[in-house]
């Protein structure tokens, strides 16, 4: 797994193309050390309820739909380009 060095609020930090595919979806407000990590379920969790209490079940929703989206599309996606590099 490759690591990247993007710069998110000012700050350089050492994370992977898979989570900054997902901090695409996570609204700003939220903290580095609650997406910059291995997620487990109970880490989903812990975010889903930080986005609902800082934000409201409108936005919490929008994110669980995001979410969603994320987890049916990238399979698809990285299918795809797999099958596009073998020929």
């Amino acid at each position: 797994m490759q690591e990247l060095e993007p710069v998110i609020n000012g700050n350089i930090i050492t994370t992977t193309a898979g989570r900054m595919i997902l901090k695409s979806i996570i609204p700003d407000y939220v903290p580095i050390s609650m997406w910059n990590k291995v997620m487990k379920k109970g880490d989903i969790s812990a975010l889903v309820d930080y986005i609902y209490k800082h934000s409201g079940i409108s936005e919490t929703a929008e994110f669980l739909d995001h979410l969603k989206e994320l987890g049916f599309n990238m399979p698809q996606n990285l299918e795809s380009l797999s099958a596009s590099q073998d020929i």
